[in-house]
């Protein structure tokens, strides 16, 4: 893991600890990297530079918006 992954990690979890949204979260990240397992496209997608950030931010919402939490 990287050290930017480690401390987003890190940050994710102290804010669904604070929030008690350990369990739903957690449920919900499972459920997101079986979806990118499924479909290595959505992530080189998501990774392409070239595609502006809100673009790809519309994307993520469409895609994903009612199965995550906020």
């Amino acid at each position: 893991m990287t050290e930017f992954g480690r401390e987003y990690g890190d940050g994710l979890y102290a804010l669904c600890v604070e929030e008690a949204l350990v369990k739903p979260v957690a449920e919900e990240l499972a459920g997101l990297k079986a979806i990118f397992r499924e479909n290595p496209d959505f992530i080189r997608l998501l990774g392409n530079l070239s595609i502006p950030k809100d673009e790809r931010t519309r994307v993520v919402d469409e895609a994903l918006g009612a199965e995550v939490h906020p």
